[in-house]
């Protein structure tokens, strides 16, 4: 006998009645219902009729993205697994072994063992190739099946046989798995004897903690002023955001939301605690960009709100959306469907400003407007028409979604073709991992690496030739005519000045006819030498390789003079 079918309809009106009150539901017109009648009707004739096979799961799971996309861009639905990627991320841990990795010549290489975590305690460093997990060979694995023999709950353990640069033989370890914690603070060091400068590149429930342990670092170090970077922080945690301006601010709103229901209407206020008191008075400046969302424009705008942060770098995405999870689990036999991730409330800064940029252009156009190079309010003239809303001081800041900076700083260079092809590959650590075997000239201290060590002339020759074997090469000449003429029309300069600048510019013995290889030699370099500092000295030193050519963070630091007279103002008008 067959099977009866329920179809979409009856499909989402189960999730539906079993996931949430029958009185939220109740709520709607009952005309509606008949939308369900409907497309019972339509799938019983397609699952009849339609001339090509198509099963029900997969008309279900069209009829779910269909009602998604009639929601905000933001809204959707996470089938189980990726709830659950999305869970460890909030919660900001996992179970397992704490490495992160990439098949390399087919093994399984160690690119970064998270400190402290069951990996470091067990031995284990980066560059360690595992061949062998519990005694079975993993030669050739795929990447997505290492997480199912790596992960497992606490207190279980794992065997691993791995080779290693030097060793003649594979060394075996023991490793306990246990929680392992994804730091939202993914670097904090001293710029110089009196800037402190944190990454900030997530929000989860852990962050508060992460954060107090980086400040208290800076001050034993010396801090006497702070750089805080938002960049790329696409958010996560309400409440971890207000944590953080927590740190900063003792009194004040810090964010509201509003919703059509009673319940989606709150307000966070700062939560003064004493032990962290002597934060609220050092300058303060914090770094944002097109990708910080979310909860790093809940920080943002209420340290700007209140006087406290000079806002540096660009326009932030404008994602202010208050988003619930919502199981999919049945009431009658417990199965779960995922999570349903929904829009449920506006968030504003306490000045009144709405965070959420308009989308009623389509999902499409707002996610591109959202990562284009374009900074709708960099210029003042971009600001016309927009609300403008006032800070404590009086200061005018500007509605029309995201947070506008204070002061704005101009995009860095897009990679060029060559450097992307690279950077989308783990060449770098790999040319980085042979470069140790062949040298010994490595200076024993960072220091002097950072700021003396320079990779050798004949070694770039040699990259060049590792990137020609795994298929990455460095393409023609650059066609420099083009590429003026791209940069005279953003500038809005005449046509008519090419010939006479690239005349110029021979004059000067620059070269116009570069190769792409050529152009990147600074990056390569830079690149090579930042493999070579995470592989001796961990992460933090990477990034400050790194850092050494950001130009948004050198160009912020002039702007402390600034950020340091906006914090006397604030101080003047009252405790904070």
């Amino acid at each position: 006998m067959k099977k009866p079918f329920y179809g979409i309809a009856g499909i989402l009106a189960l999730i539906l009645l079993t996931s949430f009150p029958i009185q939220a539901f109740c709520e709607e017109e009952y005309e509606e219902l008949d939308i369900f009648q409907l497309e019972t009707l339509i799938l019983d004739r397609v699952r009849r009729a339609y001339v090509d096979s198509i099963s029900g799961t997969e008309l279900l799971q069209g009829a779910v993205d269909g009602m998604i996309k009639k929601l905000d861009p933001h809204s959707s639905y996470m089938p189980r697994s990726t709830a659950d990627d999305f869970s460890e991320k909030i919660r900001g841990d996992f179970e397992g072994v704490g490495i992160t990795f990439a098949i390399l010549d087919n093994k399984i290489t160690v690119i970064e063992v998270v400190e402290g975590g069951p990996s470091e305690m067990a031995g284990l460093l980066s560059r360690d190739k595992i061949v062998k997990i519990d005694n079975k060979s993993v030669l050739g694995i795929k990447e997505d099946k290492v997480k199912d023999l790596l992960r497992g709950p606490s207190g279980s353990t794992v065997t691993v046989h791995v080779e290693r640069p030097g060793e003649d033989k594979l060394l075996k370890f023991t490793i306990t798995r246990d929680k392992v914690n994804i730091n939202s603070v993914t670097h904090a060091y001293m710029i110089d004897d009196k800037t402190g400068y944190i990454s900030l590149t997530r929000f989860t429930i852990k962050t508060q903690d992460d954060v107090a342990k980086a400040l208290d670092k800076l001050k034993a170090m010396g801090m006497q002023r702070l750089v805080l970077d938002l960049r790329n922080n696409s958010g996560g945690s309400l409440e971890a955001a207000v944590s953080v301006v927590n740190f900063f601010i003792n009194r004040g709103t810090v964010v509201y939301t509003k919703g059509r229901r009673d319940s989606d209407n709150n307000t966070w206020n700062a939560s003064p605690s004493e032990k962290y008191t002597s934060y609220t008075t050092i300058p303060l400046i914090v770094m944002i960009n097109h990708y910080s969302a979310s909860a790093s424009e809940i920080v943002a705008g209420a340290l700007q709100d209140h006087d406290r942060a000079l806002i540096v770098g660009q326009t932030s995405f404008g994602k202010g959306l208050v988003m619930n999870p919502f199981p999919l689990v049945t009431r009658l036999n417990k199965k779960n469907f995922g999570t349903l991730m929904l829009s449920v409330a506006h968030y504003y800064t306490p000045s009144g400003r709405l965070i959420q940029r308009p989308y009623d252009n389509g999902r499409d156009d707002y996610i591109k407007e959202g990562f284009d190079d374009v900074d709708p309010n960099a210029a003042d003239s971009s600001k016309v028409g927009k609300p403008v809303y006032y800070t404590d001081l009086g200061r005018n800041v500007y509605g029309g979604g995201g947070i506008t900076p204070d002061r704005v700083i101009e995009i860095p260079p897009k990679l060029n073709e060559y450097e992307s092809a690279l950077r989308g590959t783990h060449i770098f650590f790999e040319f980085a991992n042979d470069y140790l075997i062949r040298h010994n000239d490595i200076p024993v201290y960072f220091e002097d690496f950072l700021l003396q060590y320079r990779i050798p002339e004949n070694e770039f020759e040699r990259f060049k030739k590792y990137a020609i074997d795994r298929n990455i090469t460095s393409g023609d000449t650059i066609p420099f005519n083009t590429d003026l003429e791209k940069f005279l029309q953003k500038y809005e300069i005449p046509e008519d000045m090419i010939d006479g600048m690239i005349k110029n510019i021979k004059e000067s013995g620059h070269s116009v006819s570069l190769t792409l290889f050529e152009e990147s030699r600074h990056f390569i370099e830079r690149e090579i030498k930042q493999e070579i500092a995470r592989i001796k000295w961990g992460s933090e030193a990477r990034y400050r390789i790194w850092h050494t050519d950001d130009t948004e963070l050198i160009n912020t630091l002039t702007f402390f003079d600034e950020a340091s007279e906006l914090l006397a103002k604030r101080l003047a008008i009252g405790n904070l």
